[in-house]
């Protein structure tokens, strides 16, 4: 083998390992942005799905919200907030509060909108508030709702992957009789041939 055939093959290899060692990282790094720190703070990791906030948030970013154990004191105008809308119904919506109002009668409420947005949403009361926004890490949400589309799919193809892999070690490590020729016969050996 060449020298120069040698030393392209080693940087080949090295490429190699720092794009893997990089790949690695930075899905390191996502999981903590998105699964870690959602966990620390008693947020949620959200997926955009409208573009009611653009061009802050798109459809398809991935938002990280804190919890809030008091909206009534720690939420302020202009900050980004996660709310239902709706008290028995699981839609969260992600708007800016564009206002803030106390009454005897019905407490703290927040008039919220959203950037894109021309009209202000209904009032909601604190009770409503979830979180609020941290930070986002675009496109990412893409991926997510992708990979739970196709969640069944996905797990029945890793399963049959991973056993198709098992039997090829099992099939590939098994002993081997090794082949011993036989001993020459005693005609062969008289005569030469």
């Amino acid at each position: 083998m060449h020298r120069s055939a040698k030393k392209s093959g080693r940087f080949a290899r090295g490429l190699m390992s720092v794009c893997g060692t990089t790949i690695v990282l930075a899905l390191a790094a996502l999981a903590v942005a998105l699964a870690l720190v959602p966990k620390v703070v008693g947020g949620a990791a959200l997926t955009v799905l409208t573009g009611s906030m653009q061009p802050s948030l798109a459809p398809g970013d991935m938002i990280v919200v804190a919890g809030v154990d008091d909206a009534a004191s720690e939420i302020a105008v202009g900050d980004v907030v996660t709310f239902m809308p709706y008290p028995d119904d699981p839609t969260l919506v992600t708007h800016r509060v564009v206002g803030k109002s106390v009454s005897a009668q019905d407490g703290v409420s927040f008039i919220t909108q959203g950037d894109a947005n021309s009209a202000e949403d209904d009032p909601i009361g604190a009770h409503q508030i979830r979180g609020r926004f941290l930070y986002a890490v675009p496109y990412v949400g893409y991926v997510t709702t992708w990979f739970s589309a196709k969640a069944p799919w996905l797990a029945t193809a890793a399963g049959v992957s991973l056993i198709g892999y098992g039997l090829f070690c099992l099939v590939r490590g098994a002993p081997r009789r090794a082949h011993v020729p036989a001993p020459p016969s005693a005609a062969a050996a008289v005569t030469g041939f």
